[in-house]
């Protein structure tokens, strides 16, 4: 059949075996970087700080507001903030689109604390970009 003629041709095999090594060797290094999938899901990472406040201050009126405007997004993996005490909140959720993220956080802006009605950092990380530590 088609692998006897193989089998009575080793060297005929061997060298096509090295062709398609070398076609792979070359391909992958022509093949751009975009082509490949995301690994991981892009993360979204707001960053709101609120003088003068403690942490469980910062988790009740900062926090909880765009966390509340956050449990509608659609395609959302997970979520989760951290407060702390010098009165900074950051909050990473995943998988969603930055527009998507401004637009959330606007609508939860309203009900924050005026102290922290200033500009909210918003950032798009990928993480499988960030070196290991």
């Amino acid at each position: 059949m088609f692998s006897r003629f193989f089998i009575d041709r080793p060297v005929f095999a061997s060298v096509l075996s090295l062709l398609i090594l070398i076609a792979g060797g070359v391909a992958i290094f022509a093949l751009p970087i975009a082509r490949y999938p995301e690994i991981v899901p892009p993360t979204i990472q707001i960053t709101a700080v609120y003088p003068g406040a403690d942490a469980q201050t910062v988790a009740e009126s900062v926090a909880a507001p765009i966390e509340q405007e956050l449990s509608g997004v659609r395609n959302l993996i997970y979520f989760n903030s951290q407060s702390a005490n010098n009165g900074a909140a950051r909050i990473v959720w995943r998988h969603c689109r930055r527009r998507t993220a401004s637009r959330q956080v606007g609508r939860a802006r309203r009900s924050l604390p005026l102290r922290t009605r200033g500009p909210l950092g918003i950032a798009k990380v990928f993480t499988d970009q960030v070196p290991a530590k």
